[in-house]
């Protein structure tokens, strides 16, 4: 370890293969890597120290705390969160792993031996869709022409937890539609969403959609706010207080700006 303006620098030793690139806590104060060693077994190095070796490492993230998970993967391609040094329970994959805040919520998406995912937050397993896109059922169905494929696909994106970790919501998604679930409730079904947020204060959350009037409008605590024409620009402010886009039309564009509480 050396200093260089005030900035840690940590060398890797030879043994070690670089496989990961780093990743950092929001304070700038801690970061951890993947490496292997000769072997080709996998391990974190935080901060300069070596975690458990696994078959190989996922995801890495931090909490805005400075508290650290990750992804890894056992010599039976089962895989499963490490937090704290403590490893949770094992599925055949898992993606989009989110931390609240303040540390004390994790949540992630999983497979299980059919394809199916679902939700898993603090441990506990939320509901199951019934195909994800990567693991296909064919249905045979007869036609006219003959037999054909009807594919069903599902997938979960866009998980997100609010910032004191008590609400999580997710979009779920097939071919043609999409609808939002927030702890277990589901909405209506849109053509598309997107940018799906919670408000700074945990209270509220918002998300755009599209439906099949091609009208888009910003649903906010299950409620359909005015529709336009379309909606481009969508942003959110930085401690998620506001947010605002641009309504544009045939022969005009309006700046729309919008709280949270109001």
């Amino acid at each position: 370890k050396e200093w260089f303006s005030s900035s840690p620098v940590w060398t890797i030793k030879d043994e070690e293969i670089l496989s990961m690139d780093p990743v950092f806590s929001f304070d700038k104060k801690s970061f951890a890597y993947v490496t292997q060693d000769k072997d080709g077994k996998s391990f974190v190095v935080k901060d300069g120290i070596k975690w458990s070796k696994y078959d190989n490492i996922g995801d890495m993230v931090y909490s805005l705390d400075g508290n650290f998970a990750y992804i890894a993967q056992d010599k039976d391609w089962k895989v499963f969160v490490v937090k704290d040094g403590v490893e949770w329970a094992r599925y055949d994959s898992i993606g989009g792993l989110v931390l609240s805040e303040n540390w004390d919520h994790v949540a992630y998406v999983a497979y299980d031996d059919i394809g199916r995912p679902f939700v898993v937050k603090d441990g506990i397993e939320w509901s199951k869709y019934q195909i994800t896109y990567n693991f296909r059922v064919l249905e045979q169905q007869q036609s006219s022409s003959g037999w054909s494929d009807n594919l069903h696909l599902w997938k979960i994106t866009q998980l997100t937890m609010s910032p004191d970790g008590a609400n999580f919501a997710y979009i779920v998604e097939d071919w043609y539609e999409r609808l939002i679930v927030q702890n277990n409730k589901e909405s209506k079904k849109y053509g598309d969403i997107r940018h799906l947020a919670y408000s700074s204060d945990s209270k509220h959350f918002t998300y755009v959609v599209y439906n099949s009037q091609d009208e888009w409008f910003v649903v906010k605590d299950w409620r359909e706010m005015p529709k336009h024409k379309s909606i481009y620009y969508f942003n959110y402010s930085p401690d998620k207080s506001k947010y605002s886009y641009y309504d544009m039309s045939d022969t005009s564009v309006t700046l729309v700006r919008q709280g949270f509480n109001n």
